[in-house]
């Protein structure tokens, strides 16, 4: 099997490592026209050093970037430990102090409990978030072409996340019950930082963008492009230095068309599968071919924020922000007026101390601006690029990108950006594409509570390992929730059948056996049971028969002769 990749950005080489592993015996090719690897994940070097000026930030529970980080052996740095300054383009409006309990007193004078119930609001919906890293390990994709949607994918995460591609974050913010002065400031300035948007951005980007509030937050020794590097170099890929123009379909197979960079031979050949791993703003961006009932570059084509970074040596002028002296190590615009934000960052080097200053701001700093912001030296260098696309909600249920483009073998990693643009998003969005195509060439799908094994292999028009294919029991991939019970993880991962030994906590005992079966959990129960009332209840016969009453329970009372009891016991 032949394999084309369009694109070398995050998502582009994590198809590439995804397909190695779906697809081990095939032959892969990866197409990129930039110089580099890993898309947004770019270096600015400078003096001697090295410093992330696009994509800079990994979150501790962006699982697949920290497995790929640790089996690859790469080293993670912390961001700078510094205050943080909210300003409006006028005046700085709220800033962090050194020390952590000034803060936080400072924190909850200005917005009361918001930030308290912020953090809670952004741990739920990492939680159901969570999700999808069980689902794809379970190798669950859409198959239907109507179906397979960055919509629907979110949906089986979490009823919820679904309309949250409509709303605004400001709605959704004021709906779920925070005050208007911390939307307007804290969550405008996360957003601002992270996406270069307003709050009129959808809620559930803005809600990615909000995570960056709650840490832990890391970055690779090195560069996060080492990631994408790695990644690709693990899938055995051949990287091509060439501009794709047309993928041309025919006859279920597909032909590249490219330009090719110098000192690089590439002639037209034709693939099984394309991936496509490049943002499609342009409908000249790229163009496709084939037996297609529609124009699927106008159904993808979406517009694109463009950002600037610029670097400077030296600090910000205290008086131009109207601000205390030494300025906050991050300023974080709540309008968007003049910059989105400014921020001290470290080199990528563990055992380099240069500092740099990065300003990220919607349109290139005039040189009035940047006299004005940092009248103590000249700017180093200015990076620009095409960072995400326009997340305007606008309240109404918008077309969805499919995953799967034709229905065969053209899928488009890039849909997943429709609900968040990150690099742990990438990567989610080429696995699901990936996913698809498996599940498509395997030719059958299983029934609930069954995964698919020994599945057929297309080769060369020709099915073949027909008579392994089959249907097995699912495993139970979830942590089970016994209450009373000790810790259950290790129960995670059983086959169905299987039975998990549970133990209780003190004062309970296992009634039940707690067993897999078909992917669910069933049974697995503690109890804890009374003994004989230590108390006598006067006209009663006899309490021995409320012996082993489980706790919670009632125990009738039987009363002597003449006598009625005038509630129940309970115990």
């Amino acid at each position: 099997m032949k394999i084309a990749i369009v694109g070398a950005g995050f998502g582009g080489c994590a198809a590439a490592r995804f397909c190695r592993e779906e697809f081990p015996d095939s032959e892969i090719h990866v197409f990129e026209k930039s110089p580099a690897v890993g898309g947004l994940a770019r270096l600015l070097q400078h003096a001697g050093s090295s410093f992330e000026a696009g994509a800079s930030i990994i979150h501790i529970q962006n699982r697949y970037l920290v497995q790929f980080a640790e089996e690859f052996g790469l080293g993670q740095l912390a961001p700078l430990d510094t205050r943080l300054g909210l300003h409006d383009g006028r005046e700085l409006l709220f800033e962090t102090s050194d020390r952590q309990v000034v803060s936080l007193a400072r924190m909850l004078w200005r917005y009361g409990l918001g930030p308290i119930w912020l953090d809670r609001w952004v741990g739920g919906f990492l939680k159901s978030f969570e999700t999808v890293y069980r689902l794809q390990k379970e190798g669950k994709a859409f198959r239907a072409l109507s179906q397979g949607t960055p919509r629907r994918l979110l949906a089986a995460l979490d009823h919820r996340f679904s309309p949250m591609l409509d709303d605004s974050l400001e709605d959704r913010l004021r709906h779920d019950g925070f005050n208007e002065r911390m939307i307007q400031e804290l969550a405008s300035g996360m957003v601002r930082v992270n996406y270069g948007q307003g709050l009129d951005i959808g809620a559930f980007v803005g809600a990615v963008a909000l995570c960056g509030s709650q840490g832990p937050l890391w970055a690779v020794e090195g560069g996060n492009q080492m990631l994408a590097t790695k990644m690709l170099e693990s899938s055995r890929a051949k990287l091509h230095r060439a501009t794709v123009r047309k993928v041309e379909a025919n006859d279920g197979r597909y032909r590249i068309h490219a330009d090719v960079q110098e000192g690089e031979v590439l002639t037209d050949e034709d693939y099984d599968l394309v991936f496509l791993a490049a943002p499609l703003q342009d409908s000249k961006d790229l163009e496709l071919v084939g037996p297609f009932k529609e124009d699927l570059i106008a159904k993808v084509v979406r517009p694109y924020q463009r950002i600037y970074a610029t670097f400077f040596e030296s600090p910000p002028d205290a008086k131009a922000l109207r601000c205390s002296d030494p300025v906050p190590g991050i300023i974080l615009s709540t309008t968007g007026e003049g910059f989105n934000s400014i921020g001290l960052h470290s080199s990528s080097q563990k055992r380099d101390d240069q500092l740099i200053w990065k300003v990220f701001s919607p349109e290139p700093l005039t040189a009035e601006q940047s006299k004005k912001l940092f009248p103590n030296g000249p700017k180093c260098e200015t990076v620009a690029w095409w960072a995400y696309p326009k997340y305007e909600a606008t309240g109404k249920k918008l077309a969805d990108t499919a995953f799967c483009l034709d229905g065969a073998g053209l899928y488009y990693c890039n849909a997943i950006e429709e609900a968040a643009s990150a690099m742990e998003m990438a990567v989610l969005g080429a696995k699901n594409c990936v996913l698809l195509a498996s599940n498509r060439l395997k030719g059958f799908d299983c029934a609930g509570g069954f995964v698919a094994a020994g599945y057929p292999e297309c080769i060369k028009g020709e099915w073949s390992s027909l008579d392994l294919a089959k249907c097995e029991e699912a495993p139970c991939s979830d942590v089970p929730k016994v209450r009373h019970a000790k810790d259950t993880r290790a129960c995670a991962g059983r086959k169905s059948g299987e039975i998990c030994p549970v133990e209780c906590l003190p004062g309970y005992q296992l009634v039940s056996e707690l067993r897999c079966e078909r992917g669910v959990w069933l049974s697995g129960k503690c109890m804890a049971y009374c003994g004989l009332p230590t108390e006598a209840i006067g006209g009663a016969i006899s309490l021995e028969h409320c012996v082993d009453t489980p706790v919670g329970d009632s125990c009738a009372v039987v009363c002597q002769p003449g006598k009625s009891p005038s509630f129940v016991t309970p115990l």
